[in-house]
């Protein structure tokens, strides 16, 4: 021991030895320095000058002794000496402030100066002390103001500077002095322009670039290139400004070319310093790459060998494997001139095989004036050992402070916390660094804080007592806890002085304590309040404890203890069976071991039964022996009674559930199958032996194949399942066309949610109504729309038709235009068969109805249905025999016979068979539905057209009497022709009923009303007469288009007739009131703007009810005029249909006239 302690004295020793030549050597290179550079250095303590270089004396004009003998801060200009002052004691104390700034100084002649200043703390003389450096920058500064005064004194003032000044735009010079065109080797005017790619080395110039995009303002230093090429060192420093409004930065620019080769100097003077190196104690090595070049005696001290064997190694060799690499590595990477750390702990192998550790400082520097590495190292191996025992027992102390439960807490003497350990959050929930610095007892609650106040005054005024306390603190989250702890008063202990407390968090404990107090108490309360029978008896069934439910008389229940129940029945005349079933029971709980329950069931003394639940349980102790029983007893008559209650309730449920119309299906929240009606079975297809296997899994599997869209069914499963509260509707497809509505609601039990209903309901009825209604209402839109087309049209036509004849009748027979007037009239005509067709399918076409058998009209039209369909198809037809007539326009059954005929040819493409059938069908108040509805007690005739074709879906045949729907390709089909079928059927108050299936054909049946008795009676009116040439009497017509009433004006005067003219319901009016007993016809249109023709000749009928009217209309307007038949003289009134021809008109107007 004592070996060792005079082993680490004498390393004490050779270390204090080491850093004073260390110190030496530092001090010599720092001299040598100072005296060759150009800025002024100062080195003071306290106020003292204590060193100046030669530049120090050109700059302030004094001498060395004169500065010497002087106070630094007396240099100083007064407005900058407070501040230079302030900053020199702070520094030397320790304290860290700026260390580089501009600042002025007064000469010893009274001139002012600004010079860059920059101070650092060193030692002189053993001493602390300030060095500061000062470069005479007062040249610039003049510069800068210059700049900012005037660009004229600007340049006055650059071109008499030392330094180099310029302007530059964008990089480019835009102005220079004389001293930056002559540090570069240009005439003045040669430099403008110039940008540092042109005046710098490339890397140089890069670094200039970028720092003017981030207006850097501080000295760096590049490498100039002048204009002959040769390079030099170069300072700038730049600032930005505003030259003639626009962004610009000033330069100055300084060549240190000597204050380089001052510093090249210093280093070659190192070898001068080999006596110094040869002699410390810390080992130092110079190597080239990784050989050895020189080792002082140190070097070989340190590692054992010879420094002759030491100059034959390999450097790396003395370095240990896990610091080999990382030197090598740092060592070759500062002899090519890369920036690495300079100082490092590292170990090192003695050449006896011990590791020993070292600091090792290494730097750059040139061997043979080739680059190589010097490098020191002093042994620390006994100081490492040192702190790894150190660190151990901090890291146990630390592991202990910071992952323990209690928290350490240390006080300052004016109780603010000055250290708190981690665990800290764990226990109030606050960051270390939100606690330090405050009050100590900050967080205390309030109503404990004076408590806490003495305790803590007690501490500080008995050094080293501890203390106790126990009190709430307030947890971050805003609670209180509960803490104890100690604390001891050790601020007067050297390393601590503090007031050192560790405490803890007690707040369960303080909660078991306090729930512990009253636990005795609850029991006993609870005990004697429990709404149940109760009571503690031993192993001979004797009553040690009953409390006040079991028997409410205090003194009854006095005596119950230690008495039996026989006892109790004998003493209450209770039936002794009850006493002995309760005691056989209690028997075998003891002999079981085992809770055990049964019902039992009393009679009172008016005869009402009580029905009782009693519970036993054995108190058993830790051998295994039963000790006590403890017996209870609950009236459940009340739920007795709510249970049958409840079966009357579930039974009105489940009837209820199954007279529904909907299909009803309840599961749990997991998707199970709980409850359901017969009509969810009956929808959804289920057997009873499906549902009875309680295969859930099965039964869904059947549900989906059932279904169009089985996915989606599951996704909205899905989502009710996620969103329990939600509720749900939607819409279920089937392949066989069903249509349900899904609801869904969650099931509750009070606010619980405990599984889900879901409700179906077939709407597949309703939706074919609704299409129907809505394939009504669209046929309805584009009826009027058709009829306002051919209304319109059919005026045209009127005008053609009447034009042409009227050039006809002027032209002779063999004329060449009259054939082509006969053609256009003849076109016309055609065209009209168009608006006709638009007419039929929107049930606005003037019928021609008349009764005729349909059987004859069918065999006529035989022949021409067969060219239809071609050779390929075989036509077969069955009509029935002795058909009652049919009232219907025979034109428009031709029409639906072809139309019909025609679909069944395109179905079958490749040929086939085509059946055509006709038969009477008697019909009731609930026949076959006509749009979802109930068809009327009326006798229908069939004629149905059956073809073998490629049939057609049941989403194809929802849209096949829609206008213009068809599967065709483009060119081959209007669209129009079931769409032409469906409006003449509609229109004889008819129905139809398509039967189709997929590669099986087609069928479509037409019901068409039988004629009534009244309807045979009528027969076509024929003309009894021969001439239409016309007549003398007036007529008045009255026509709101221009074109038709030109036309009708121009044929009625062509028959004689004199004509008053009128084009809307007001003229009519005006013309008719004066003349109303010589107008002896009115040629009106029904359809006009404001008044219509019914509603005009209404007016007239009123003033003369005998006047004859011919209605002219471009559609369907038998419904408005049918209403004037009914209520004025049927007679006079009649309609004519446009187009009409100068014949037809003429015919109709003598018609009219000779009634």
């Amino acid at each position: 021991m004592r070996d060792k302690e005079k082993s680490k004295a004498q390393l004490i020793k050779d270390l204090s030895a080491l850093r004073k030549q260390v110190n030496e050597f530092e001090d010599f290179q720092v001299g040598l320095l100072a005296e060759m550079t150009s800025p002024a250095i100062f080195i003071y303590q306290m106020n003292r000058v204590k060193y100046v270089n030669p530049a120090a004396t050109k700059i302030t004009g004094y001498n060395r002794d004169e500065l010497l003998e002087m106070n630094f801060w007396e240099v100083i200009h007064p407005e900058f000496q407070e501040l230079v002052k302030k900053r020199g004691v702070a520094r030397q104390g320790g304290k860290k402030v700026p260390s580089r700034y501009e600042i002025k100084i007064q000469t010893k002649g009274g001139e002012e100066r600004w010079v860059d200043y920059s101070a650092r703390v060193t030692t002189f003389e053993q001493n602390p002390a300030v060095l500061g450096t000062a470069v005479d920058i007062t040249e610039r500064k003049r510069t800068e103001e210059a700049l900012l005064d005037n660009e004229e004194r600007y340049r006055t003032l650059s071109e008499a500077a030392f330094e180099g000044m310029i302007i530059s735009v964008g990089g480019k010079v835009v102005m220079a002095n004389q001293a930056f065109a002559d540090m570069f080797g240009y005439d003045s005017d040669e430099v403008i322009g110039l940008s540092p790619v042109e005046i710098t080395t490339p890397e140089s110039a890069e670094r200039i670039m970028k720092n003017i995009q981030t207006s850097y303002e501080k000295p760096y230093e590049v490498i100039g290139v002048k204009k002959g090429g040769s390079t030099f060192n170069v300072e700038i420093m730049g600032k930005d400004c505003l030259y003639k409004s626009r962004k610009a930065r000033v330069t100055a620019v300084r060549d240190i070319t000597e204050r380089k080769q001052g510093e090249d100097a210093l280093r070659e003077s190192e070898s001068k310093f080999r006596v110094l190196a040869e002699t410390t104690s810390a080992a130092i090595f110079i190597f080239q790459r990784n050989r050895m070049r020189y080792v002082n005696p140190a070097a070989a001290n340190i590692t054992g060998y010879t420094q002759d064997e030491l100059l034959k190694m390999n450097f790396w060799q003395v370095i240990h494997s896990d610091f080999r690499s990382l030197v090598k590595e740092r060592g070759l990477a500062r002899q090519k001139g890369t920036k690495v750390r300079k100082r490092f702990e590292v170990k090192i192998l003695t050449k006896n095989g011990e590791e020993r550790w070292v600091d090792f400082t290494a730097s750059s520097t040139e061997f043979n004036q080739k680059p190589a590495v010097l490098g020191t190292a002093v042994d620390i191996t006994d100081r490492k050992n040192a702190q790894v025992l150190l660190q151990e027992s901090e890291s146990r102390f630390r592991a202990l402070i910071e992952h323990g439960n209690d928290v350490t807490v240390m006080f300052d003497a004016e109780g603010k916390v000055s250290y708190i350990s981690p665990s800290v959050k764990k226990v109030i929930g606050y960051e270390v660094d939100e606690l330090v610095g405050q009050p100590g007892l900050h967080l205390v609650h309030p109503d404990d804080r004076e408590r806490a106040d003495k305790i803590f005054a007690e501490a500080l005024l008995n050094s080293g007592k501890e203390v106790q306390f126990c009190h709430r603190m307030r947890h971050k989250n805003g609670s209180y806890i509960t803490i104890e702890g100690t604390g001891t008063n050790l601020l007067t202990e050297p390393g601590v002085q503090a007031m050192v407390s560790n405490f803890r968090d007690i707040t369960e404990r303080k909660r078991a304590e306090e729930q512990l107090a009253g636990l005795k108490s609850f029991y006993e309360q609870l005990l004697e309040h429990l709404p149940i029978q109760l009571g503690v008896l031993d192993k001979d069934f004797r009553y040690s404890y009953v409390n006040p439910h079991g028997i409410k008389d205090a003194k009854m229940r006095k005596w119950m203890i230690g008495k039996t129940d026989l006892d109790y029945c004998r003493k209450r005349g209770l039936d002794l069976k009850i006493g002995r079933q309760r005691q056989k029971w209690y028997k075998n709980v003891i002999s079981s071991k085992k809770s055990s329950s049964y019902e039992e069931t009393l009679q009172t003394a008016s005869g009402e039964e009580r029905h009782f639940l009693r519970v036993a349980s054995p108190v058993i102790e830790p051998n295994g022996d039963v000790i006590k029983i403890v017996g209870y007893g609950l009236n459940i008559t009340e739920n007795k009674l709510a249970e049958k209650e409840l079966q009357k309730s579930l039974s009105l449920v489940r009837s209820t559930l199954e007279s529904t119309a909907d299909g009803i299906l309840v599961v749990d929240q997991h998707g199970k199958i709980v409850s359901f009606n017969q009509k969810f079975l009956k929808m959804w297809h289920i057997s009873d032996s499906m549902i009875a296997s309680h295969d859930d899994d099965k039964v869904i599997a059947f549900v989906l194949n059932q279904l169009k869209e089985p996915e989606e069914f599951l996704t909205q499963v899905r989502r009710l399942y996620s969103e329990p509260e939600a509720k749900g509707f939607d819409i279920l497809s089937f392949k066989d066309g069903r249509i349900f509505e899904r609801y869904s609601l969650a099931q509750r039990i009070g606010d619980k949610i405990v599984g889900r209903v879901w409700s179906f309901r077939d709407i597949t009825e309703g939706k074919k109504i609704e299409a129907q209604l809505l394939q009504s209402q669209k046929m309805e839109t584009i009826g009027t729309l058709a009829g306002g087309v051919a209304h319109d049209f059919n005026n045209i036509l009127t005008a053609i038709v009447g034009n042409a004849e009227l050039g006809m009748q002027s032209l002779d027979s063999d004329h060449r235009a009259y054939d082509d007037l006969f053609e256009i009239k003849k076109a016309a005509i055609k065209a009209s068969d168009l608006t006709n067709q638009l007419l039929s399918f929107s049930r606005r076409q003037l019928l021609k109805k008349q009764s005729f058998d349909l059987n004859k009209v069918v065999e006529d039209l035989l022949k021409m249905l067969k060219r239809i369909l071609g050779e390929d198809i075989e036509l077969k037809t069955e009509l029935a025999p002795s058909l009652p007539p049919v009232f219907a326009d025979k034109g428009q059954i031709h029409q639906v016979l072809m139309n019909l005929f025609t679909n069944a040819r395109d179905a079958m493409p490749e040929g086939g068979k085509l059946l055509l059938e006709t038969r009477f069908l008697e019909t009731g108040p609930l026949s076959e539905p006509k749009n979802g509805e109930t068809v009327n007690n009326k006798t229908y005739l069939q004629l149905s057209v059956t073809d073998t074709g490629i049939g057609m879906s049941r989403e194809l045949q929802a849209h096949i009497f829609e206008p213009f729907f068809t599967t065709k390709k483009l060119g081959k089909g209007t669209g129009l022709g079931l769409a032409v079928v469906y409006g003449i059927v509609e229109q004889h108050n008819g129905y139809l009923k398509v039967e189709s299936e997929i590669d099986k054909g087609t069928t479509i049946k037409i019901f068409l009303p039988v004629a009534t008795k009244r309807q045979e009676k009528q027969r076509k009116v024929k003309n009894k007469l021969n001439t239409w040439q016309g007549g003398s009497e007036t007529i008045l017509i009255v026509e709101d288009e221009e074109i038709v009433r030109n036309v009708a004006v121009r044929l009625i005067n062509g028959l004689g007739y004199k004509v008053l003219l009128a084009k809307n319901g007001e003229e009519a009016m005006e013309i008719f009131n004066p003349e109303k007993n010589s107008i002896d016809l009115v040629v009106m249109d029904v359809v006009m703007p404001k008044e219509s023709g019914p509603e005009i000749y209404k007016k007239m009928n009123a003033i003369n009810p005998k006047l004859p009217v011919l209605f002219v209309t471009g559609y369907d307007a038998e419904s408005k005029v049918s209403n004037l038949t009914q209520d004025f003289n049927q007679a006079s009134i009649a309609l004519l249909q446009k187009p009409y021809s100068k014949e037809i008109l003429g015919r109709k107007i003598r018609e009219m006239l000779d009634k």
